[in-house]
C-alpha cells in the first residue's frame, strides 16, 4: 500500500460547494492545459464522497481512457483513497499524472484530510516514489482504514 501522509492545520471541510467549485476548476485546468474534456461524476454519501472524472473522448482499442478517481475514506473520513488515475499511452509522460497528483495533494491539505493511501502496480511504483510517496504495510496505519476501503484496494490498479 502506498501512502503520503498530510501535513494540514486544516479542521475537515466537507462543504459540497467547495468541493462542486474545487472539481471545476480542475476539469477547467485539465483542459486549458492538456486538451481533455472531461465528463465529472461527484457521489455524496452519508460514508463518503467519491470524484471521478472520464474523458469523454473514446480510447483507442486496447488502451486506456483517461480516468482520474478518488473517495474519502477512513475511520473518520479523514483520508483520500486514489482509486485511479489511468493515461492512454498518447497522454503519459506530459504531466498530467503529476499535475493531478499535486492537485490531489494541495486539495486534501486545504479541506484537512490527514492521507492519501492507494495500491499501484509494478510499472507505475517508480512514478509513485519519485511523487513523495511511501510504501508500507504498517498494521496501525492500514486499520485506521474503512474495512471495505480495504478491500476493494487489494483489487484496484493504478
Amino acid at each position: 500500500m502506498f501512502y503520503k501522509q498530510i501535513d494540514t492545520n486544516q479542521q475537515l471541510n466537507s462543504d459540497h460547494a467547495c468541493f462542486d467549485n474545487e472539481i471545476a476548476l480542475l476539469k477547467d485546468n485539465i483542459l486549458k492545459n492538456y486538451g481533455i474534456d472531461m465528463k465529472v461524476n461527484i457521489r455524496y454519501s452519508r460514508k463518503f464522497t467519491m470524484v471521478t472524472m472520464l474523458d469523454k473522448e473514446q480510447p483507442l482499442p486496447g488502451d486506456w481512457q483517461t480516468e482520474f478517481q478518488f473517495r474519502t475514506c477512513g475511520v473518520n473520513n479523514n483520508g483520500i483513497f486514489l482509486k485511479f488515475i489511468r493515461l492512454p499511452k498518447a497522454k503519459q509522460r506530459l504531466g498530467l499524472g503529476s499535475y493531478c497528483v499535486h492537485w490531489l495533494e494541495d486539495w486534501a491539505q486545504r479541506f484537512g484530510y490527514k492521507y492519501i493511501v492507494f495500491s499501484s502496480k509494478g510499472t507505475a511504483q517508480g512514478f509513485w516514489y519519485k511523487m513523495g510517496y511511501h510504501c508500507s504495510e504498517d498494521p496501525d496505519f492500514i486499520n485506521e482504514l474503512n474495512p471495505a476501503v480495504l478491500k476493494r484496494q487489494k483489487t484496484s490498479r493504478i
